[in-house]
């Protein structure tokens, strides 16, 4: 339920469509919790396979796809194989082992398809290509820049929690200028003020 709060304060503050992303629930709790996140007002889900069984992924697919019918909510459902990103499988292998994953989740109810890490451009295309599913890729080192991406086919770029960590790293940057040289030229000129932050998180 705390989840669920979190969510609606997110649904209150923006006013672009919100997808839920579901990690690790449990096959038996996957019908409850999407109607939760339903309720709250996403109109999207990320489900993984944690490199797992496809199988399991697909019924909790199946699932989601029931609860959202059940609310009369047209749910995009991304797929997510973590084949690469777990190197359960050798270079060799990604692609053919990405789109029999992918023909399974489509066929489960999936809207679409997100292979994170995978990196080379040809492989990146003959995914794309072998799938009718749009594909969703996470920007990574290596990975190309979004023209490129999009030549490849690509539908969709992640960046998971970068921007987090770049405003992580400038502000650790700027500590340590103060503690350890007295200085704080880091600090200004700041780009964003205190105001317009505070602006960011009304309505």
């Amino acid at each position: 339920m705390r989840a669920r709060g979190r969510a609606l304060d997110v649904f209150e503050c923006v006013q672009i469509d919100v997808a839920g992303q579901m990690l690790t629930v449990q096959q038996s709790c996957v019908d409850q919790t999407s109607e939760r996140i339903l309720d709250a007002g996403a109109v999207g889900l990320n489900l993984e396979d944690n490199a797992g069984s496809p199988a399991d992924l697909a019924e909790r697919i199946a699932a989601a796809r029931t609860a959202a019918e059940r609310r009369g909510v047209n749910l995009f459902i991304n797929a997510r194989t973590d084949i690469v990103l777990h190197r359960t499988h050798p270079p060799d292998h990604y692609v053919e082992e990405s789109l029999a994953r992918a023909k399974i989740y489509q066929d489960a109810g999936a809207d679409g398809f997100f292979v994170p890490d995978i990196r080379s451009p040809e492989h990146i295309e003959a995914i794309t290509k072998g799938t009718s599913l749009p594909v969703n890729v996470l920007a990574m080192p290596e990975v190309p820049d979004v023209a490129e991406l999009r030549k490849r086919g690509v539908r969709r770029l992640s960046i998971g929690g970068r921007l987090a960590e770049v405003a992580y790293a400038a502000a650790r940057r700027a500590c340590a200028e103060l503690l350890e040289a007295g200085t704080y030229s880091s600090f200004y000129p700041a780009d964003i003020t205190y105001a317009k932050m505070n602006k960011f998180f009304t309505k």
